[in-house]
């Protein structure tokens, strides 16, 4: 049986995290900014063997004082990547792949997670919804509106 894993990971301007990545029916959750004039999207790439999103993409956050805020959005597409991986004398191929949504999103949302922080994201998924939840070390809430700030601070030095 595979344990459940979480990392949590904060480079320069996105914020992922990955469950069960050993098996067949894990994935992982990349989370950017794209600010187009006073529009803030939250572009969602969702790493999956089997998992897509569904036709109407959404993301449910669920803050630690028990607000739940859901976000609809737009699929973007799906790249595929396929992978050889040698078992003793043969080669196994594994295909995964990168489904991408964009959420809009409000400035208010944002520091909302910032200031409660998230608890819980369920990301509309099929052939099964996908739940994760989190503790408060985790601090995802505040990654996600760093990322935030860091992208808008791009976009203002430019």
């Amino acid at each position: 049986m595979l344990s459940l894993a979480l990392t949590t990971n904060i480079h320069a301007q996105h914020v992922s995290y990955s469950c069960k990545p050993l098996s067949s029916t894990g994935y992982s959750m990349r989370f950017s900014f794209q600010i187009d004039d006073d529009n803030i999207y939250l572009a969602a790439r969702l790493k999956s063997e089997k998992l897509m999103y569904t036709a109407q993409p959404y993301i449910l956050f669920k803050t630690f004082d028990g607000e739940v805020i859901k976000l609809r959005g737009t699929y973007v597409g799906t790249q595929t990547e396929s992978v050889g991986i040698p078992v003793g004398n043969i080669i196994v191929n594994e295909t995964e792949q990168k489904h991408t949504a964009h959420f809009p999103i409000t400035l208010e949302q944002l520091k909302k997670f910032r200031d409660k922080g998230i608890a819980k994201i369920r990301v509309g998924t099929t052939p099964k919804v996908r739940d994760k939840m989190f503790d408060q070390n985790d601090g995802l809430g505040e990654d996600l509106y760093k990322a935030y700030s860091e992208t808008q601070n791009d976009l203002e030095e430019f």
